[in-house]
């Protein structure tokens, strides 16, 4: 009998959570708009050659590419997905001897337990650091 209180309790608090977090979230603006700028000692040609690959720090997450400006700006579209629609635009400029590089991810996100979840558990800009982090590596 106590082991089915557990349980009914456990189930009574996620319920809770779940419906807190999405009414939470469903207060919150569901665009958003996060920049991050990393500083690389390469020069643009070489940062250009890596933002262009696809394959470097994007996971399981799918983009369609935009018309480029060549060295200098790449626009990626966030493709098939439901929950979040939105862009990511990598703008490069020559920095002394290297590159800097600025990322900004214009998004919207339709669900309003992701949003919260985005907010408050994962931070907006953490899939910007990470891929920033990443490419540092790659280079």
């Amino acid at each position: 009998m106590i082991g089915f209180v557990v349980v009914l309790m456990l189930f009574a608090v996620t319920l809770t959570f779940l419906a807190t977090a999405t009414f939470v979230g469903s207060r919150l603006p569901a665009a958003h708009r996060v920049s991050r700028t990393a500083r690389y000692a390469e020069p643009v040609t070489r940062v250009w050659e890596a933002v262009s690959d696809p394959r470097i720090g994007f996971g399981a997450q799918r983009f369609e590419q935009a018309t480029p400006v060549p060295g200098r700006v790449l626009i990626r579209r966030i493709a098939g997905e439901a929950a979040l629609q939105g862009t990511w635009t990598y703008e490069l400029e020559p920095d002394g001897s290297g590159t800097r590089l600025t990322i900004t991810e214009d998004a919207e996100i339709r669900s309003a337990l992701f949003r919260f979840v985005s907010r408050f558990a994962l931070g907006r800009g953490r899939s910007l650091d990470t891929y920033l982090e990443t490419l540092r590596r790659s280079l």
